[in-house]
């Protein structure tokens, strides 16, 4: 169902991909370690807005927002035990996707059980510096079909926006669906601040039309 398949990797494209806490410490002059910190019965909550640009989809030039919450159950020798819930998708009153949640291990690097599950990109294991990037695999499922986004992310440094002191990292994304995005997270504790990305993606098969989406995922 082609509703059901970009809707799909739009919220996985905006949400897993960047819903991670990361610690921010700097190490040496423009050089920091980059480490998630989750905390027991921590919940954060995030508003994500996609708009999608299709000549065959049928939500073409509708916007869609869905809730998103992160609850973190447990946190025991640095690795935490959280759930990632996506509300209900509505549309004309219609819930073109129902509402979706997981639980899963999450180390301190963002990875899951043998790497294959992530709420943001598997963080880098050496310090970084200022304008230096690392690549992570990211498994999606696109249209019930499990395949992976592989990302390249450039540490961008830390800027102060709309008042708020923020790590910023930029990525593309290469795979069944192309794209870039730039994230922010506060570097007070490492919870995201804000993240856009816009992808492209190619349907398959008999389909081959072009269906671009761009979605914003911020804090509420």
């Amino acid at each position: 169902m082609i509703v059901h398949k970009f809707t799909a990797v739009s919220i996985l494209a905006a949400g897993f991909l960047v819903v991670s806490a990361a610690q921010i410490t700097k190490t040496a002059p423009a050089t920091y370690v980059l480490r998630a910190k989750y905390q027991k019965g921590q919940v954060i909550k995030f508003m994500t807005v996609s708009g999608i640009d299709s000549k065959s989809n049928a939500l073409a030039g509708t916007t869609l927002k869905i809730p998103i919450t992160l609850r973190v159950l447990d946190v025991k020798k640095g690795v935490a035990t959280v759930r990632l819930t996506m509300s209900a998708v509505v549309l004309d009153g219609q819930v073109v996707q129902p509402e979706q949640s997981a639980t899963f291990p999450l180390d301190n690097r963002n990875r899951g059980e043998s790497g294959s599950q992530s709420i943001g990109a598997h963080l880098p294991i050496k310090p970084i510096k200022v304008g230096g990037t690392w690549k992570s695999v990211m498994p999606v499922n696109i249209g019930g079909t499990t395949a992976a986004l592989e990302g390249v992310y450039r540490f961008a440094g830390v800027q102060t926006v709309n008042g708020h002191l923020v790590g910023v990292i930029t990525y593309s994304l290469s795979g069944p669906a192309t794209g870039t995005g730039t994230l922010m997270m506060l570097a007070s504790d490492g919870t995201m601040y804000s993240n856009e990305t816009r992808l492209a993606v190619t349907g398959g098969g008999g389909n081959r039309a072009l269906t671009r989406i761009h979605s914003t995922m911020t804090r509420n």
